[in-house]
């Protein structure tokens, strides 16, 4: 039996596992394929686009060769020269521009002026970036120099062209090694008679040099350089290069050491291709303008020239190479890696199939012991404390333990079939219907809803589905949790209480440090003076000062009062007594009691209140209100500043009149953030003066509260440094 459901599941797997393997070789080949291609043409085109580079750079220096010497040939001096060949004058002319080409040029190792008969009339040494004019008694007769004579042989406007190779001294290669091409010109004078020639020898690394690569490329090339012969000017390493110059190395040719791209390259004229060597990118250049016909040098200095070439036989061949092991590496890498991803993939794939054949098959059985099942859980379900339900889509009860008969008017039988929308309070209702609609959509769901007699149930509902998974209701249990709710209710109520008795509390000691400060500093200050200067006062000047300090001291007293009084209003032991009331005096008397404190800042307070406004409510609540508002007011406005007291009266949306009482200041103006805690009694809110003054920060509660109390209501409008208004309205008398 244990071996014949082995057998099942693994049939099942390969069933499932085969096709889905093969789907995903396809997909992976083709990407990798595709990948492939793309990274190769995107190779070629790099390299085809360096290549062309370099052919560029290459034509560029060797017309800049040519230009320089039409430049040096067609100098106006030359004329001079030839009419008249002892002429010193055009000599030093001639010479000072020769100089100069070689000398900014850095392009040039000699330039010579040689006349017909061999005579050097002019010589420039670069001599290592120090050019030099060679003094004529140092001159030498150059008659038998194959460049001299084959140069002789062109036309006007023709060039004579020697091998790119290495400079000879004395029969020996120059060492260091000095590449080096001589490139002349025959001069004409106004009669057409050739008189000499300008020859340049032209340092060969400027060209060589150019085709180095680019130390930042994230390709590992090499580009190297061939003579029309095939041997390398520039190789991949310095040993296989001038192999025509050595005689031990004449078999270093492009062709032995690359034969199979030689052959590509000779037979099948490809300019570019991969072989297992690696990828070989090919341009021709050709120095020579066509329809001209030149002639190479000669490997002995007074050897004729090897032979007459025409434009298209003297070319140079631009090689880009780059080896297979650094062309294919990154490709190698992602095979390897596609490889091993492909194959985790597979046996993720097929461990997969497994579970899932495994699990289906045990799921089937698990669903025929689930019906055999369905009786015990039925029993236990009846036997539960809590209420147990199931509903169809439509929210119709396909279920309801025995539980819930106490619940309901409505016997248990009689409830089946029935919407369960009865069951609760009309409030509820919305909230059951979207409940009901994100269950089925597949969440499970912990709420709390109250039933049609009031009490509360806690609520686990999750979505019921049939064999196929398709939701087709809900199930859930609800518990009675009324009794507990009533506790925690009261508990939160309870310390939500207490919070707020802790915080009036704090607040109301900080009050009482807040409004006491600035009437005893003033107090503090006059009787400084008097004791300091009152044998130095006469008697009016002291009863002055004394007047003056019984003034503040009643003034505090009377603030003391009102700060009891709101104190016993916040425990409810004071009654709230509202009366008509001259606005206009309650802001004389608090004016009056600040004028020192404004006195002490040069700030003016101006009351623009009428004589004739009353209002309606508690006075000290009122003076208590208007204090610290123009307190705050006096303390950030800097000296010098003004505060208005004004009033108008609004007419309410209920037809009741409301006196609007505006309290202006220059002073420096509060932030929108700030405006938005001032009057929130959790968030404490204390800025120092202008004057450095220290507040608690809790007069504008005590204000709000007031307000609210006299049923107003209190705002700000500010901007920083544009002062501000602090405003508030209360019914009128």
């Amino acid at each position: 039996m244990k071996k014949t459901k082995q057998y099942i599941i693994l049939f099942k797997t390969l069933k499932y596992f085969i096709p889905i393997f093969f789907l995903l070789f396809s997909i992976t080949l083709t990407i990798v394929v595709s990948q492939e291609k793309a990274e190769l043409k995107s190779i070629q085109n790099i390299e085809n686009s360096i290549v062309n580079g370099k052919l560029e750079n290459i034509q560029e220096n060797i017309l800049q060769v040519k230009n320089d010497l039409m430049i040096l040939t067609l100098n106006s001096q030359m004329k001079e020269l030839w009419s008249n060949k002892t002429n010193d004058k055009a000599i030093n002319s001639l010479s000072e521009d020769f100089f100069n080409i070689c000398k900014y040029r850095k392009l040039y190792d000699q330039v010579r002026l040689i006349n017909k008969d061999g005579d050097e009339i002019i010589r420039i040494n670069f001599n290592n970036n120090n050019p030099q004019i060679v003094p004529k008694e140092e001159l030498q007769n150059k008659k038998n120099r194959y460049y001299l004579n084959n140069t002789f042989k062109l036309n006007k406007n023709d060039f004579f062209i020697s091998p790119l190779d290495l400079n000879i001294e004395h029969g020996e290669i120059e060492q260091p090694i000095k590449p080096m091409m001589r490139i002349a010109t025959p001069i004409v004078d106004e009669k057409g008679v050739k008189q000499g020639i300008v020859l340049l020898n032209y340092f060969g690394n400027t060209i060589i040099n150019k085709l180095a690569n680019n130390p930042n490329s994230t390709i590992n090339r090499h580009i190297m350089l061939l003579n029309g012969d095939g041997y390398f000017i520039k190789a991949k390493c310095q040993e296989e290069e001038w192999g025509f110059m050595y005689p031990n190395k004449k078999h270093l040719t492009f062709a032995n050491i690359y034969p199979e791209a030689w052959h590509k390259a000779e037979n099948e004229k490809l300019t570019q291709f991969v072989t297992q060597q690696g990828m070989f990118t090919i341009k021709t250049i050709y120095p020579i303008s066509k329809k001209q016909t030149y002639n190479t040098g000669s490997d002995q200095a007074y050897s004729p020239s090897k032979k007459e070439i025409e434009a298209e036989a003297y070319n140079w061949t631009v090689i880009s190479y780059i080896p297979s092991e650094f062309l294919f590496a990154n490709r190698n890498i992602r095979r390897k890696n596609t490889i091993f991803i492909f194959i985790l993939l597979s046996l993720s794939l097929l461990f997969i199939s497994w579970r899932l054949t495994k699990a289906k098959h045990t799921k089937t059985i698990a669903q025929q012991a689930l019906i055999k099942n369905e009786e015990n859980y039925s029993n236990f379900l009846n036997n539960l404390l809590d209420i147990a339900f199931e509903t169809d889509n439509k929210g119709n009860l396909t279920y309801i333990n025995r539980t819930n008969i106490t619940n309901s008017d409505m016997p248990q039988k009689s409830m089946i079939g029935r919407s369960f929308l009865p069951l609760y309070a009309k409030k509820d209702i919305d909230k059951v219907n979207a409940i009901f609609k994100r269950i089925l959509n597949g969440e499970n769901l912990e709420y709390t809803l109250t039933h049609s007699d009031g009490r509360v149930y806690r609520y686990k509902t999750s979505p019921k589905r049939d064999s196929s998974e398709e939701i087709i209701g809900t199930f859930g249990i609800a518990r009675d949790i009324t009794e507990r709710k009533k506790v925690e209710e009261k508990i939160q109520k309870q310390n939500t209480q207490l919070k707020e008795l802790n915080a009036t509390k704090d607040k109301f000691f900080s009050i009482i440090a807040h409004d006491l400060k600035s009437p005893f500093s003033a107090m503090i200050s006059f009787s400084e003076i008097l004791v300091a200067e009152f044998d130095t006062f006469d008697i009016n000047r002291q009863k002055e000062y004394l007047g003056i300090l019984n003034d503040e001291i009643n003034n505090t007293y009377k603030l003391l009062e009102n700060l009891l009084l709101w104190a016993n209003t916040q425990r409810g032991s004071i009654e709230f007594n509202p009366e008509n009331e001259n606005l206009y005096l309650l802001t004389e008397e608090t004016n009056k009691l600040l004028t020192q404190l404004a006195k002490n800042k040069s700030i003016k307070l101006i009351n623009l209140i009428t004589e004739n406004v009353y209002i309606k409510a508690d006075k000290n609540m009122v003076l208590t209100v208007l204090r610290n508002l123009i307190s705050n007011a006096i303390k950030f406005t800097p000296e010098g500043g003004q505060i208005k007291i004004s009033s108008h009266k609004i007419i309410k949306e209920n037809k009741h009149n409301f006196i609007k009482i505006t309290i202006k200041d220059s002073g420096v103006g509060i932030s929108e953030k700030k405006i938005s805690k001032l009057f929130t009694i959790t968030k404490n809110i204390s800025t120092k003066g202008t004057n450095n003054e220290a507040g608690t920060g809790l007069g504008l509660i005590l204000c709000k509260e007031f307000v609210e109390k006299n049923n107003g209501k209190i705002w700000v409008e500010s901007e920083v440094d544009n002062g501000s208004k602090f405003i508030f309205t209360l019914p009128t008398a």
